[in-house]
């Protein structure tokens, strides 16, 4: 429900980092707040989903990018907080999510990994193969 509220919050205007809700459909938004969950439950947290605060921290003070691709990059954008925690959850279709890894957003701002993924929304595309195991997370505040 929350992804449906966060839909439907910003269906008539552009999401955080240029995002157009109209043209991604539901799938961003109910996939993002899946993840989010994900993250919470295997931390053993609680998660309340922040409706309409982009300045919140989406899982204690871990900050969840979910991505619908097997392969898919761990996406950063330069506003993005140097001493965040970044997490990697890959969607395989609710309710199977994968905590793939996880890096400080420093680390991830690297020359290199920048790109223009869709067009006219550039950040970085951090690889899989760069990102720390999950379980190095356990325990994390």
């Amino acid at each position: 429900m929350v992804g449906v509220s966060r839909h439907i919050k910003g269906h008539r205007k552009k999401g955080q980092y240029g995002v157009d809700n109209r043209k991604l459909g539901w799938q961003i938004n109910i996939d993002g707040a899946c993840g989010e969950m994900a993250v919470a439950k295997w931390m053993g947290r609680y998660w309340d989903g922040a409706l309409g605060d982009f300045t919140a921290k989406d899982v204690g003070k871990l900050q969840v990018r979910t991505n619908p691709n097997d392969w898919g990059d761990l996406i950063l954008h330069p506003k993005d907080a140097d001493d965040d925690v970044f997490i990697l959850v890959l969607s395989h279709n609710a309710p199977i999510y994968k905590l793939q890894g996880w890096l400080y957003g420093r680390e991830g701002k690297q020359t290199q990994w920048w790109r223009d993924g869709e067009k006219g929304r550039p950040a970085f595309f951090v690889p899989q193969s760069a990102l720390r195991s999950v379980d190095e997370l356990l325990g994390h505040d």
